[in-house]
């Protein structure tokens, strides 16, 4: 398959790109000028599009030509970006590539990293919202021969990701014995779901989009829902850490969503499923980052 993937210099992307640049696809990345590709290793099984402008990014589609378009990029606005970046990251990016792979004289199906949480909680929630709704409206009322899948992804994590992540600060601070972690409750209920488990359901998609929908939505998680402090008490466990945990010491987050959990039906009708309980992924996360 042809495949072209944004957003390849993050956790994700960079994921999918090295587990499908090992198998039998051609795989094209698109990015930024200023990406930093560091996950990757070897550059030169990749076709790489550095640009900027509307007409780089339109030529480059066009050149590449893809079956599939793996759509990882976004913003989640954590360094002060501007509401215009986020914007642009989130909704504009994502309806350039769709009016471009529209313009195609061919099939070409669009895989959407979408969002579970609720559109009240942040810019870049509703931005994330925004955008996979624009994607199923067009789609399912347009006569273009284009599909659009949206993955509303649950809570990933695993070895090498943003150390802004909830997951990634919580096991960084108790491997680190800092000597105190403030946190919420914890009652909060997530579906943490580990990479690699996450890479296989996209690929387990990719071998079966001739079976989905012209546009629909495809939950993906563990199916699972441990509450934060499982998740929290769990790390400390593991890392034997000595850092003091203070449960309650930082308010709900408003707007909060208090149980999130993926319903993972669709996923194991394809013959998907997850490999990693929580201490498991908990595990070889801990293991891989320390020997990095």
């Amino acid at each position: 398959m042809n495949i072209l993937i944004t957003g390849a210099g993050g956790f994700l992307g960079s994921a999918l790109a090295r587990r499908l640049g090992e198998m039998d696809h051609q795989v094209s990345l698109l990015v930024r000028k200023n990406t930093d590709l560091y996950r990757l290793t070897d550059l030169s099984i990749y076709k790489i599009g550095r640009c900027e402008t509307d007409q780089e990014i339109t030529q480059f589609i066009r050149e590449v030509y893809p079956d599939i378009v793996i759509h990882t990029a976004c913003c989640y606005g954590r360094n002060g970006e501007s509401i215009i970046k986020i914007i642009d990251s989130n909704l504009r990016f994502g309806a350039l590539i769709l009016n471009v792979i529209n313009s195609l004289e061919k099939k070409v199906s669009f895989i959407n990293t979408g969002t579970v949480l609720s559109r009240d909680v942040s810019l870049y929630a509703l931005t994330k919202i925004q955008f996979q709704e624009l994607g199923i409206y067009e789609t399912k009322h347009s006569n273009r021969n284009t599909q659009f899948i949206n993955i509303k992804l649950q809570h990933m994590y695993g070895p090498g990701d943003s150390a802004s992540k909830f997951t990634s600060y919580v096991i960084n601070a108790c491997r680190n014995n800092v000597s105190k972690l403030p946190l919420s409750l914890g009652e909060q209920t997530r579906d943490f779901v580990y990479i690699d488990d996450v890479v296989d359901a996209y690929i387990t998609i990719l071998e079966n989009l001739s079976k989905l929908e012209k546009a629909q939505h495809i939950e993906l998680g563990s199916g699972e829902a441990p509450c934060l402090r499982d998740f929290v008490e769990t790390v400390h466990k593991l890392t034997s850490s000595k850092t003091e945990l203070l449960f309650g010491q930082i308010p709900y987050r408003e707007n909060d969503v208090m149980c999130m959990v993926a319903n993972i039906d669709k996923l194991k009708s394809m013959g998907w499923i997850p490999k990693f309980d929580l201490e498991a992924g908990i595990k070889k996360t801990i293991e891989m980052d320390v020997a990095k």
